[in-house]
């Protein structure tokens, strides 16, 4: 029987397909707008690829026979989840496979993937907030409650079957199905008179279709539960059984189906710790809400020219002397209170600043990230399906190492000088390392080998962005010395030496890992790739390019990101056929590269993705916040001692971030280029702006409960959402 449920289900949801593809090129502003409010498969963050639904038809005042009557769903933290392998399509994808082991591996539940699924369903149920149902949902609970409870023999199941889809190219870039990497997070959620059905191919889809469900579902306190608050003998009897309710979760509206993918592989978000410390327990919360989104990569910007807060057990001077050495971001700007307070309420607020950061400066010890913090942070993104990249920015900025030792960067007082102002004093002073002192090298070695040891994620980011070539040329003893000892006699030269000792010591570092973990197969860097702000292309000549960019010599990949715009795609990644993250227009600091509301940061990309996408080159996009700050309420004065902008976590990512993830989640089923689409009017334009906004917002509040942390996310403010 259920078989055949699930059958016709499926039929249900190919005719829904032919009906959209006839109907593809017929653009009417009534297929954008949001009917039946209340149905919570509307409101889904971010928006699934097609929602299908059987949908209210009476209003909920005047709620009609049908709808008071209709079956429901329930589920609960004790339902059982059974995981089954789809033999069938296992079957047949092995007899064309060339490899049957990995086969064997996309085929079957691992005991290891069963216990983080069920692990993370009961997490939902614990974190996922109680909410005001709509009276639709509340007439139908009341008519069904006495037709409900006289039911035996209905138990309500979750059935999770796994589909070997992935190809081989895709079971590769997702490193055996072992990271989130698209292709492997799709899910199709289908639901019938028995409970819900999801197919998947790998635990990252069942982790976003759990989080769709969620969404999708009404979540109550229940025990014997009934809306009828007019009956005083039932209110004492809801009091008096408050303590014995358990949560759970109704679905009124079946048979409903999800089919979902995310539209990019990569998904991420830049958290800056070389500017500001966050907590261990702040960067959870972030990785929380990245997994609510949908996000699947933390890009770690560990260090740079203000600290260094990463222990490393052989070099401790480089923590202990350059953590947080400038102080505390912004250290020498001025700050305000958003809130209207007289001056000597904002003088007061700043002197009590000032001496906090004076205290914590004081304790700069405590201010780094011990390796077991960073095993914590990791073993939370594993478990919300968020990789960890860590960014060990090389060779500039990294006036934080000199701290410890002076000789590692490069002198250079009239260049740090140029760079002065006022309002920032040192803040801005940058440096870079020193390519002739064999120490940096040294150094080098044990800071990677370090964060190999620990992170376990096979993506590795380098920085190579804005190195100040002119620091290294006032330099007369680095100048000389590199031409006498290397006969080099151009900066640009100093760093594809730079950048071929860095590869030399990448290589040693995994052939002895490969040497002594042969059997360990759960840690994927020792085939990492590289990533590398775009700066690294134009700094090196068209040979050293071939040498050191083009993989011409090794096997390493090299994975770009631009965050300046499109030029370097069309001047060297588009012809060389290199795959790349875009972050341009996605900045969340104010900067010329953001995007400052969330409707720009969801459409105004549109068309520029859609390029991207063809190219095939593009594997995802970040957003970057760069210089922020953990708690609210906070402005900064820029350089020039004018300007004043938010830089809290609650006050200025949320509204823009919101938008960023469901540019990267959700493709459109119509193309946003004018000239392709003549339908997409403007009034058509509005109303997918207006139903975007009113899920964001919709969403934000729930993100809000779950986190529970207004120095992080704040839903009051976010009446930004514009």
């Amino acid at each position: 029987m259920k078989r055949i449920i699930t059958i016709i289900n499926y039929l249900f949801l190919i005719l829904l397909f032919i009906n959209l593809s006839f109907s593809f090129n017929t653009v009417n502003i009534e297929d954008f707008k949001i009917v039946n409010n209340d149905e919570n498969l509307n409101y889904i963050f971010p928006k699934p690829k097609f929602v299908t639904f059987q949908a209210s038809r009476g209003d909920p005042k005047n709620i009609n026979e049908f709808d008071a009557k209709r079956p429901f769903i329930e589920l609960t933290n004790e339902t059982k989840i059974k995981f089954q392998n789809d033999e069938k399509s296992s079957s047949s994808s092995s007899s064309s496979s060339s490899s049957s082991s990995n086969q064997q591996n996309k085929k079957h539940w691992n005991e290891n993937d069963i216990e983080h699924i069920k692990k993370y369903y009961q997490y939902l149920f614990k974190v996922y907030p109680i909410r005001e149902q709509s009276n639709i949902f509340k007439e139908i609970i009341i008519n069904n409650k006495n037709n409900y409870e006289n039911t035996t023999g209905t138990t309500y199941t979750i059935e999770i079957i796994k589909i070997p889809t992935l190809s081989e190219k895709d079971y590769k870039s997702t490193h055996k199905n072992t990271i989130p990497f698209g292709s492997n997070e799709n899910y199709e959620i289908i639901s019938s008179q028995y409970g819900i059905t999801i197919y998947v191919n790998s635990k990252f889809g069942v982790l976003h279709a759990l989080k769709s469900l969620f969404q999708s579902g009404n979540l109550v306190l229940s025990n014997n539960y009934n809306y009828n608050n007019n009956d005083k003998k039932e209110k004492e009897n809801k009091q008096r059984s408050d303590n014995n309710k358990i949560k759970k979760l109704y679905f009124y509206n079946y048979p409903f189906s999800i089919v979902d993918k995310p539209r990019l592989n990569y998904r991420g978000l830049l958290i800056d710790t070389g500017r500001h410390y966050l907590s261990v327990e702040y960067i959870k919360q972030i990785i929380t809400s990245m997994s609510l989104l949908k996000m699947n990569a933390l890009h770690w910007h560990i260090t740079d020219d203000q600290s260094f807060p990463l222990e490393i057990p052989e070099y401790p001077l480089l923590y202990r002397k350059g953590s947080n050495h400038l102080g505390y971001i912004h250290n020498f700007i001025s700050t305000t209170n958003r809130n209207n307070k007289t001056n000597e309420e904002q003088k007061q607020q700043q002197q009590q600043q000032q001496q906090q950061q004076q205290q914590q400066q004081q304790q700069q010890h405590l201010n780094y990230y011990k390796l077991r913090d960073i095993k914590e942070i990791i073993k939370h993104g594993e478990f919300m399906g968020v990789r960890i990249i860590p960014e060990i920015d090389l060779p500039g900025h990294t006036l934080s190492w000199g701290k410890a030792y002076p000789e590692l960067v490069c002198s250079c007082p009239n260049y740090l000088e140029k760079r002065r102002n006022p309002i920032n004093g040192e803040y801005t002073f940058s440096a870079p390392l020193d390519p002739s002192n064999d120490l940096v090298y040294t150094i080098i070695e044990s800071i990677l080998k370090t964060v190999k040891s620990v992170f376990t994620d096979p993506y590795l980011h380098l920085g190579f962005d804005e190195i100040p070539f002119d620091c290294w040329i006032e330099n007369s003893e680095l100048v000389s010395k590199m031409f006498q000892k290397y006969n080099l006699s151009s900066p640009s030269k100093y760093l594809s030496f730079f950048l071929k000792k860095v590869n030399q010591i990448l290589s040693n570092l995994k052939n002895n890992n490969n040497d002594n973990n042969n059997n360990n197969n759960n840690n994927n860097n020792n085939n990492s790739s590289i990533l590398m702000w775009e700066d690294i292309i134009p700094m090196l000549d068209s040979i050293d390019q071939d040498e050191y960019l083009l993989n011409k010599n090794d096997k390493r990949d090299i994975i770009f990101q631009l965050w300046k715009g499109r030029d370097e795609y069309d001047r060297f990644l588009l012809k060389n056929k290199k795959p790349f993250i875009y972050s341009f227009g996605n900045y969340l600091d104010p900067s010329y590269q953001s995007c400052n509301t969330f409707s720009e940061c969801l459409f105004k990309q549109q068309e520029l993705i859609e390029e991207f996408e063809k190219s095939k080159l593009l594997i995802g996009m970040e957003a970057c916040a760069w210089e922020m700050i953990p708690y609210g309420d906070i402005k900064s004065i820029e350089k020039d001692g004018i300007s004043k902008h938010d830089r809290g976590y609650p006050d200025r990512v949320w509204s823009r971030l919101l938008g960023i993830a469901e540019k990267m989640w959700f493709k459109p089923i119509f193309s946003f280029n004018e000239t392709d689409n003549k339908q997409l009017t403007q009034s058509i334009k509005d109303q997918i702006k207006e139903n975007s906004i009113t899920r964001a917002k919709y969403f934000i509040k729930i993100l809000d409960l779950i986190i529970q942390n207004q120095n992080l996310i704040d839903s009051s403010k976010l009446n930004k959402i514009i």
